[in-house]
């Protein structure tokens, strides 16, 4: 089973966790209706990035128009109110605070760091920006940087079920289950049933393969958020790490037939299809995740390992290849890839 990507949990908006069978963390705006069909919405955590103590900057003028602006998801209006206020305010933390939630929702992974450090540096006590960073930092692989920066956070805000989240993901890719698991709990006993919040724990239990108890949460997370796409994706993960492939098959099918599914609804069922020795059902199911999305990371290396497993070589090595060059490639995986083409390589 490999990790899939988190999704981001802030005011803060993005984070970062996995998929544990279909790879990296989720977000707490990922997975948003496709149909209309199935419930989807989270509950709602404080969208603030300061404490309640600490003096704000005054919101008005450019300010507040891209404030404003982002609101309404103007992404292109709000940058340049900003970017305006910058200019006449060059030492505005909440600007570049903004800026970097704009560029990380346009995945522009480097200006957002740049534009969030200077927030954090310029506010120390923006917590929101230390969240992100964190988020940031993971993503690149830094995940003792990422540690320093959540620490750094919660220290301002110990109760923010975000930073806990995110702490909790960078702590279990440290190999601290403990202190992992210890966070996770702590967002869930304040975010409630936050779907988000959940199924990232979900997540982490079913990367140590504790697949009956990470079910468990994840239908508590359905069940208030029955249109949650990863979530269900991770339930059928969580049926096959069971043993239960039948049963894996039946839900990954009817979950199709429930959502527009992901990638990852394909990556499943494809996974439960080959363990169950349907090979030209399993790799369809696969190739239909690529189709769906030829970038999306956990599809592009399920499909590459699926054609490597099926002696497809020359297949496997432009796949892999592909899954190289992706931004949003996992650095564990990226790494144990490289190993495997060089590997394939030699056998010419």
């Amino acid at each position: 089973m490999s990790p899939s990507p988190t999704q981001p949990t802030g005011p803060h908006r993005p984070t970062v966790a996995a998929l544990a069978v279909v790879a990296l963390l989720a977000t707490a705006w990922a997975c948003g209706p496709k149909r209309a069909q199935l419930y989807d919405r989270d509950i709602g955590l404080s969208d603030s990035p300061l404490e309640r103590s600490i003096a704000r900057e005054p919101l008005r003028g450019a300010l507040f128009d891209g404030w404003k602006a982002l609101k309404k998801g103007e992404l292109a209006t709000a940058t340049a109110h900003f970017q305006r206020h910058l200019k006449a305010n060059p030492r505005s933390a909440a600007a570049h605070y903004h800026l970097g939630l704009i560029h990380m929702d346009e995945r522009q992974f480097a200006k957002a760091r740049v534009h969030l450090t200077k927030a954090g540096t310029l506010e120390p006590n923006l917590y929101g920006a230390w969240s992100n960073l964190g988020v940031l930092y993971m993503r690149n692989g830094e995940i003792a940087a990422a540690t320093r920066a959540l620490e750094r956070g919660l220290a301002i805000a110990p109760t923010d079920a975000r930073l806990l989240t995110n702490l909790g993901n960078a702590w279990l890719r440290r190999g601290r289950w403990a202190s992992a698991m210890d966070a996770y709990e702590r967002a869930g006993k304040l975010a409630g049933e936050h779907g988000t919040v959940r199924y990232n724990h979900a997540l982490a239990l079913a990367e140590r393969h504790q697949y009956t108890e990470a079910q468990q949460l994840l239908d508590g997370v359905l069940g208030n958020r029955p249109g949650f796409v990863l979530a269900r994706a991770l339930r059928v993960a969580c049926l096959q790490g069971q043993g239960k492939l039948a049963a894996a098959i039946a839900q990954g099918e009817k979950d199709l037939t429930l959502i527009t599914p992901l990638p990852e609804s394909h990556v499943v069922l494809g996974r439960a299809h080959l363990a169950s020795g349907h090979l030209k059902k399993g790799l369809e199911a696969i190739e239909q995740a690529v189709e769906l999305d030829s970038d999306n990371p956990i599809a592009v290396m399920t499909w590459a390992e699926s054609l490597d497993a099926a002696g497809r070589r020359n297949e496997a090595l432009t796949w892999y290849g592909r899954y190289l060059k992706l931004e949003d490639r996992r650095f564990e995986d990226a790494r144990r890839i490289r190993r495997r083409v060089r590997a394939l390589k030699k056998r010419g």
